[in-house]
């Protein structure tokens, strides 16, 4: 399946979400019917993680905001913290256009069995994020 979202390049270091779609079909209140299954990728120098985790509808539409923001203004941050701690990222676009990336993914929230990863990526030159869409879950 195709990311929702690439930071990066997929053949270099990168950060992908992939929205599968809604965790509970069918249900239609708000608590149960807006949590999203997703996997997230990280690739960042020897490291690497592969999650499926589940997020908030709510969660992925700030964060999608926030990088439209970024990519039509290139200036500002936009954050993505998912409310059982499955991920946190933080994009900041500084004055020359180059973003700083950092974040952590958990594979096991709220387990103290589970593995972080933790990474910062500073691009080098001035990117834009190019074209996001708000996917349709069903």
């Amino acid at each position: 399946m195709e990311p929702s979202l690439v930071l990066g390049s997929v053949d270099a270091d990168h950060l992908s979400i992939v929205l599968l779609g809604r965790a509970h079909p069918g249900t239609t209140d708000y608590w149960d019917g807006n949590w999203v299954r997703s996997t997230l990728e990280v690739r960042a120098g020897g490291f690497t993680a592969h999650v499926t985790a589940e997020l908030r509808a709510e969660e992925i539409h700030r964060f999608a905001e926030g990088l439209k923001f970024i990519n039509d203004n290139l200036f500002d941050a936009a954050v993505l913290q998912s409310m059982e701690d499955w991920i946190t990222l933080s994009i900041k676009c500084n004055p020359n256009g180059a973003l700083d990336v950092s974040g952590e993914v958990t594979d096991q929230p709220g387990w103290a069995i589970g593995c972080r990863l933790n990474c910062t990526v500073s691009t080098r030159h001035t990117c834009r994020l190019g074209y996001l869409s708000s996917p349709r879950l069903s």
